[in-house]
């Protein structure tokens, strides 16, 4: 069998990880060709016309339950009780019953697996001695300052 790797060449942690995979499919028999292509190639080929055998890129909203619901994303997933359990959690005012459908759907999406998340890139973070709050480790991929405050 083989199956083609395409990954954007502007970001290396992407790249070496496809190479890595690449390789521990090789060892059951499938050959992985990697593509190599510019980032707007990238959104083109792979995210807006779904032209793709494989693809690994670092997303914003890892924790974002409703990419999987959305019409046309390119995951090609269509699963209707997925997207009803999903608009159900966004428009129910009972935050347990919120909970309880979110906890189903991450279920339903480790059983049938339409994207795997592979990991989090490490966060590093350089501040000031006199700079106290800073996120020591990224929960979400953004940067919370709420708490964050500098002395003199």
């Amino acid at each position: 069998m083989k199956v083609k790797f395409t990954v954007t060449n502007e970001f290396p942690i992407e790249r070496r990880t496809a190479e890595i995979y690449a390789q521990q499919l090789a060892k059951v028999g499938v050959t992985a060709e990697i593509e190599l292509v510019p980032f707007n190639t990238w959104i083109d080929k792979v995210f807006t016309k779904k032209d793709y055998d494989l693809t690994i890129i670092g997303h914003a909203e890892s924790y974002d339950l409703d990419r999987y619901a959305r019409d046309g994303y390119y995951f090609n997933w269509d699963n209707a009780e997925y997207a009803a359990m999903n608009k159900k959690a966004l428009t129910t005012g009972d935050n347990v019953e919120r909970n309880n459908l979110y906890i189903k759907m991450q279920y339903m999406l480790a059983d049938r697996a339409p994207g795997i998340w592979a990991f989090t890139a490490p966060y590093i973070a350089a501040t000031r001695k006199n700079v106290y709050g800073w996120w020591q480790n990224q929960a979400v991929l953004n940067s919370n300052v709420v708490r964050v405050f500098k002395t003199r």
